[in-house]
């Protein structure tokens, strides 16, 4: 697989009895509504920055942050890591 629109596209791999392996974090972000983190799992699924949003309480183990992190900016940090966005404002500016 190749690079789509919205990001990387990692292959999964056939583990054990035939299951696929993921190959990313298994945090999904709000953008898109259909992009992973695409940081390498660590534990329990997550990536390192991930877990650690995990153990400071900013999202719960499902990877929904808390409505109590009210620092936008850091809401922003938490979402958008290990993503590709597009550069471009509009979609004329795409090559």
């Amino acid at each position: 697989m190749g690079r789509s629109a919205l990001g990387y596209n990692a292959p999964a791999r056939a583990g054990f009895a035939g299951r696929l392996e993921v190959q990313h974090c298994r945090f999904r972000t709000s953008w898109g509504g259909a992009s992973f983190c695409r940081d390498a799992p660590y534990l329990e699924g997550f990536c390192k920055f991930h877990y650690r949003a995990l153990q400071n309480g900013e999202m719960n183990e499902h990877g929904v942050l808390n409505e109590r992190l009210s620092d936008q900016n850091r809401r922003r940090e938490i979402n958008y890591h290990g993503i590709e966005t597009p550069r471009e404002t509009y979609l004329e500016e795409r090559e």
